[in-house]
């Protein structure tokens, strides 16, 4: 089969936004570590502020979290003072000044980034909840794992981010069809499947639907999301473990199935049936290209 997709800069059924995570270009100099972040807390907690919670495809599938400085929006003079601030930019500096080209000159790019150290390369922190996923997905899996998380938590390069905790939009995104678009569209790494925002998530026809439908998926999203804080909370599993399809639990399993066998209804109405991967994508693939032509 060969398939023409070319990558769309908004989402084609008019969906919220799906956006790359902050990049910060700093060789990691402006993560903390437990230790930095007691000593900001005890000893200059005017400086706290600047500490947020940031994850990446690691954190979202091992159910972790890492602290960030976040000095995007300050003046050097609110912090300078704070040393163990003032070292990380220092750090931060130090390293972009250190990467050379061929002839041994400091990367315009860098160079221009080290004028103002304490600002990430892109900076990406907006209002609201987020449902956020990982960048890179094993190939082995059949559902790409996902999750939302609360305002002012930030999301680094290795993740995506969709401005919305529409359990609608999550339930669509969590199905077997949207795992096989990516297997389809996105890039391949390895044996992994590398996710895109303009390739995979912009092209992909959601169903037409009504409230009340969408009401029904939000539903079923959120018996999935259940269960699976059960496994989290109580049994200390993480989306990697639940995700492998030797491990996936058999509830777990059940709410998938029930979610992907209420959307195949909406995609399919009258012409409901079972459809292998491969009908699927050519199913989805006509949807693209009509709706594209508009």
């Amino acid at each position: 089969h060969s398939y023409h997709i070319q990558n769309l800069t908004s989402q084609i059924s008019g969906q919220p936004e799906m956006y790359f995570g902050s990049q910060p270009l700093d060789n990691n100099n402006f993560y903390l570590d437990k230790d930095e972040v007691q000593q900001i807390e005890k000893r200059y907690p005017e400086a706290v502020k600047y500490i947020k919670t940031i994850v990446g495809s690691q954190e979202i599938t091992t159910n972790t979290t890492r602290q960030i400085l976040d000095l995007n929006e300050s003046n050097v003079a609110d912090w300078d003072e704070v040393a163990v601030i003032k070292q990380h930019v220092d750090n931060v500096k130090q390293w972009r000044l250190q990467q050379l080209d061929s002839n041994g000159q400091v990367k315009s790019t860098y160079k221009k980034l080290a004028r103002t150290p304490w600002k990430y390369d892109t900076y990406n922190n907006r209002p609201g909840r987020h449902i956020m996923l990982p960048r890179q997905s094993s190939g082995s899996r059949e559902y790409i794992p996902m999750k939302i998380y609360e305002e002012g938590i930030l999301s680094n390069a290795q993740a995506y981010a969709i401005q919305s905790d529409d359990l609608y939009v999550m339930g669509i995104l969590s199905t077997k069809m949207h795992n096989d678009w990516l297997a389809t569209f996105g890039g391949k790494f390895k044996s992994d499947y590398r996710y895109s925002n303009e390739m995979v998530y912009n092209t992909f026809v959601f169903p037409a639907t009504t409230e009340q439908e969408q009401n029904e998926v939000r539903a079923l999203m959120a018996e999935i999301e259940r269960i699976k804080n059960v496994y989290i909370d109580t049994k200390n599993r993480n989306m990697r473990y639940l995700y492998n399809p030797k491990n996936m639990p058999l509830d777990l399993r059940n709410a998938h199935d029930n979610l992907d066998d209420y959307v195949a209804k909406l995609y399919l109405r009258d012409d409901y049936k079972d459809m292998t991967s491969q009908e699927w994508i050519d199913f989805l693939y006509e949807l693209y290209l009509e709706k594209n032509k508009q």
